[in-house]
């Protein structure tokens, strides 16, 4: 189990700050965030894994080689990102821009963190049974036990008939049998211990990065802003509903890293390309994030545009820029692309 850990974090916390320094550095701001290389790493790392499956599962090809191609991926560029790193001193300018913020800390910040790190611990620690687990865990079990993907149903162990489109393009159970198998881990253990305290980090790490984009380094508002986003997760299981609910209680869930992950994200990317003027990354970063709402839920292909046209079509009427409403046309062909898949296969 400790060699699967360290290979879980490997796959899961280094590899995506190594990949997203290869992003950030070609951004006009923040080209030395730890966290925005985080967040910015695992969005590409997840969108990959949804270019590499549905080829794979449309073709039925054995579920060890999509596993092992992402794997492979994910290393070529985490090994690529070590290399440039190194040339042009990327790792050291973002070691030391890091200890500088952390010297900056809040007391605020320092007690948000104790709390998130709390979550994290209880949600790793206790048991919740949830009953769409038959299908997301049920899925992500039968696909690591028998080398298949959607060839047998989670429910009775028999052939399916034909392609179940609304689960094969929203492959996210898949993904969690992919880390499954390259950390060397059983799904369910995965899914119901260890990938929720990293998936309930990732969240805060976009909620921060939205706090940090609107109070810039003011660490006391920040601060109150991610107390505030940890009370309200806290204290709102007000049903079972609610995107805190699904954060806390089944954030192994697609549907549950679409609301508390991918949705905020676009906000957070938006608000980035109004402040950066268009840059070119942040929209390279907002089409990962729409390949990625693809590959979580098949919610996604249409909550993604919806959210994302509702930021964009506003700004860019409001400032007269139709150009930025090309480029959101474009961020959402992978969502059109799975729709248009479903309506011809379902």
């Amino acid at each position: 189990m400790g060699i699967s850990i360290l290979i879980l974090l490997l796959l899961l916390v280094i590899c995506p700050v190594l990949i997203g320094t290869l992003v950030i550095r070609f951004l006009k701001s923040d080209k030395e965030s730890i966290l925005l290389a985080y967040v910015s790493g695992l969005i590409g790392m997840l969108m990959m894994f949804q270019i590499i499956a549905l080829p794979i599962i449309f073709l039925h090809w054995k579920f060890h080689v999509l596993a092992y191609a992402w794997g492979i991926a994910v290393s070529a560029l985490s090994g690529i990102s070590v290399l440039v790193g190194i040339i042009n001193g990327q790792f050291v300018s973002i070691f030391h821009e890091t200890i500088r913020q952390m010297k900056k800390m809040d007391f605020r910040i320092i007690i948000a963190i104790g709390l998130i790190l709390m979550q994290m611990g209880f949600v790793g620690y206790f048991q919740h049974i949830d009953d769409d687990d038959a299908t997301y865990i049920g899925t992500a079990v039968t696909t690591w036990s028998t080398d298949t993907m959607y060839k047998y149903s989670h429910n009775t162990g028999k052939e399916f008939g034909g392609y179940p489109a609304r689960h094969m393009l929203a492959p996210f159970p898949i993904f969690i049998a992919s880390v499954a198998k390259l950390s060397q881990m059983h799904p369910t253990i995965l899914a119901h211990t260890f990938l929720p305290m990293i998936l309930i980090g990732f969240t805060y790490c976009v909620f921060f990065l939205i706090g940090k984009e609107i109070w810039k380094n003011d660490w006391s508002k920040i601060g109150i802003f991610m107390l505030f986003v940890c009370a309200l997760n806290l204290f709102g299981y007000q049903s079972v509903y609610t995107t805190s609910t699904f954060l806390l209680v089944r954030i192994w869930q697609g549907k549950a890293v679409l609301a508390n992950v991918i949705l905020p994200l676009l906000l957070c990317l938006f608000i980035r390309i109004v402040k950066q003027k268009e840059s070119l990354m942040e929209w390279f970063l907002i089409f990962n994030t729409m390949v990625a709402a693809t590959l979580v839920s098949s919610m996604g292909v249409v909550l993604a545009p919806v959210v994302l046209g509702s930021f964009v079509l506003f700004y860019a009427v409001f400032n007269k820029k139709f150009i930025t409403l090309v480029k959101t046309i474009v961020c959402c062909i992978p969502c059109v692309i799975c729709g248009i898949l479903y309506l011809l296969i379902k």
